[in-house]
């Protein structure tokens, strides 16, 4: 699948512009066989390091519904479990709703390996590789994955458009630039706005990753159907 070939190539265009080399994961030849669910996927990262606010700046494919994704990450683990407190804009009707959730993992040795199986979700997640400083790749997948879905999360709000225009040019050569979404992530465009139009979401865990159930089923854009949140703002 095209779409596969493009999680080297992303590593490699940050590395070109001048991020911080990071230790890749191994891949094999044929990269269009590289499939996230595969046992030799997965990240063994340093809690200590890898904590502290991330920004979705990239997901593949492209599903509407959400922007302005941080995911916080404590640098210890309480009572054996690892939780993570994500913020985002979940867009209903053309209006924009801030959303909180918090999700748990159990700390154990998938856990640590950067393999996460949220309860009560099609949608499973893994920590292909991060430099701690700069950038973590995710992928996902499920039991219905047409192509895998993709995540790049930086440190920084912003990713600087030289990386834009690199990453869309590689996309563009392999025919799938139409699969790929740059997050909003901006102060501006990511604050609290102001008037009655909008409330909080305090939701199940199951909204944001409803949203990424939909991502898994995607295959052409054309696919994609506006998707809905059961939530109820309060």
């Amino acid at each position: 699948m095209k779409d596969q070939v493009f999680i080297p190539s992303l590593l490699l265009a940050l590395c070109i512009c001048g991020i911080e080399a990071i230790v890749l994961p191994r891949l094999p030849e044929n990269i269009q066989d590289f499939k996230c669910e595969d046992d030799d996927i997965g990240f063994k990262f340093n809690l200590t390091d890898f904590a502290g606010d991330w920004y979705e700046a990239l997901r593949l494919p492209n599903v509407p519904g959400m922007e302005c994704l941080n995911v916080s990450i404590p640098s210890e683990v309480k009572d054996n479990k690892l939780s993570l407190d994500l913020n985002y804009v979940t867009i209903l009707n053309s209006s924009w709703t801030l959303s909180r959730e918090a999700v748990s993992f159990p700390w154990n040795n998938s856990t640590q390996y950067g393999i996460f199986h949220p309860d009560a979700s099609e949608v499973s997640y893994k920590l292909v590789t991060t430099d701690y400083v700069s950038i973590a790749v995710v992928c996902g997948y499920g039991k219905n994955s047409v192509i895998p879905i993709l995540k790049l999360f930086t440190r920084d709000r912003e990713v600087s458009e030289e990386i834009v225009d690199l990453i869309n040019t590689q996309a563009e050569q392999y025919g799938y630039s139409s699969l790929i979404y740059w997050e909003k992530q901006s102060l501006e465009e990511c604050r609290e706005p102001s008037g009655p139009v909008v409330g909080y979401l305090d939701c199940s865990v199951l909204t944001y990753f409803q949203l990424s159930i939909v991502q898994v089923r995607v295959l052409r854009k054309q696919d994609i159907s506006p998707y809905r949140c059961t939530c109820k703002c309060r």
